[in-house]
């Protein structure tokens, strides 16, 4: 150890110095405490650093204050540990001392299972710098309502599926979520569409198997839309491109079960319309005979913000898909789900997402003299953007396509419209100019 000059006392660091011989032990009193797998030590440093203990030959002679430097009687000092991101709490977790280049994991919060995880950079600082990862962390509740629901099996109770129904709707307003979550959830909401199908076997009256599929609808609709929220972000977050797309898709599947089940129970020509703060939804049930081309949103349901965005299937596309005389229709328009499936900030979704599914199928193709036909208003309309693409969702590759399928009929700084040869899911998809990027 490099001798101290006169005036200086010297502490080893707690990293890189934790020698255990003799001399240090006389010099310092060392106080330390393992937290995470990191010990820091606590050094206190007496005003004689070469008699700690006070042990001196001649105890009787009076203390001489002359050679007493400025520093207090005892200082506590915690050493600085370099290449080391810094204790945080983000998630209601603490993260302790984590060494460069490596990754903290930790299990994930209270009331929920799986492990949370939080790269520490090269330079020290926490990547990314606003939020750990809790992408693999499953709320305990949802494990639990999804086990009340296998165990519910061939029991024929209607009631316990409406009232699993109501409670996902609820809960997922109200309780913490996590990115493991929305895989869960979507599982629940497929399952809920398809025990409900079993029990409209077994119902006699058409008034009750309207009304309870109805009931479901409305939940799951109100569920997926809490999961879809502003505030839901941070969660989704906690997911990559990939994982984002499998439980984006995921979603719309189960909320397309639900609804296409609501409109192949009902057996009259209706027109149901279900608006929540992220989706709106329109199952319509016509007769084939003289049925007209279907516009989406209708005029009392446009949300102001998305003014001139609409959707419009062509008559012919109903005729060729009906069954047994009737056409069983259902219109999407959802909120926030553009944020959730843009790949990057250079390549983005710059609509809302409308989407169309028939009773007969998903994903059908048209012929060219049916195609859909859609205007989406621009979410950006900044300079910087460039190259509006029509795009449809591939449910199989979990991702937007743009090709042959759809052609774009016209554009300018605030819309764009589109045909598409193939009923799906649609937005408008387009890139930000690398030098703003």
């Amino acid at each position: 150890m490099p001798l101290a000059s006169e005036g200086e006392k010297t502490v080893p660091n707690p990293i890189y110095n934790k020698s255990s011989d003799t001399i240090d032990k006389q010099l310092q009193e060392v106080t330390k405490s393992d937290i995470g797998g990191i010990i820091v030590e606590e050094h206190i440093v007496s005003d004689d650093p070469y008699n700690s203990y006070g042990d001196s030959d001649d105890e009787d002679e009076p203390e001489d204050d002359s050679d007493r430097d400025d520093f207090p009687e005892q200082i506590h000092i915690l050493e600085e540990i370099i290449d080391h991101c810094p204790p945080r709490t983000e998630r209601n977790l603490f993260w302790n001392w984590t060494q460069a280049g490596s990754e903290a994991i930790q299990i994930c919060p209270q009331g929920s299972s799986g492990f949370a995880r939080w790269s520490c950079g090269e330079n020290g600082e926490w990547e990314p710098s606003t939020s750990p990862n809790l992408g693999d962390c499953q709320s305990l509740w949802l494990n639990r309502m999804e086990e009340r629901l296998g165990r519910q099996g061939d029991k024929k109770d209607p009631q316990t599926i409406s009232q699993i129904a109501l409670e996902l709707s609820g809960s997922t307003e109200t309780r913490p979520l996590y990115g493991g979550d929305f895989l869960i959830a979507a599982k629940i909401s497929q399952t809920l569409a398809h025990r409900t199908r079993q029990e409209l076997y077994v119902m006699q009256s058409q008034e009750d198997k309207e009304t309870a599929v109805a009931v479901l609808l409305q939940s799951v609709m109100k569920a997926t839309s809490n999961l879809l929220d502003l505030s839901r972000n941070a969660e989704w977050r906690d997911l990559d491109y990939k994982q984002r797309s499998l439980a984006a898709t995921s979603l719309m599947l189960a909320l397309e079960d639900n609804a296409i089940l609501l409109a192949e129970t009902v057996n009259n020509e209706k027109r149901l319309t279900e608006i929540t703060n992220n989706i709106i939804s329109s199952v319509r049930i016509m007769r084939a005979r003289g049925a007209s081309s279907q516009t989406f949103p209708e005029a009392d349901t446009m949300i102001s913000e998305n003014g001139n965005s609409k959707v419009t299937v062509p008559n012919q596309a109903l005729l060729s898909n009906s069954v047994n005389g009737a056409i069983r229709l259902v219109f999407f328009f959802y909120d926030n789900l553009e944020e959730i499936l843009s790949y990057d900030k250079q390549h983005f979704v710059n609509s809302k997402v409308v989407g169309v599914v028939l009773s007969k199928g998903r994903y059908l193709d048209l012929q060219e003299d049916s195609a859909v036909k859609f205007t989406l208003k621009h979410l950006d309309s900044s300079n910087d953007v460039q190259n509006p693409a029509c795009a449809v969702w591939n449910y199989s590759e979990r991702r937007w396509t743009v090709d042959n399928t759809c052609r774009l009929l016209d554009t300018n700084s605030t819309h764009t419209s589109c045909s598409c040869k193939k009923l799906a899911n649609y937005a408008i998809v387009s890139e930000r100019s690398a030098e703003f990027t």
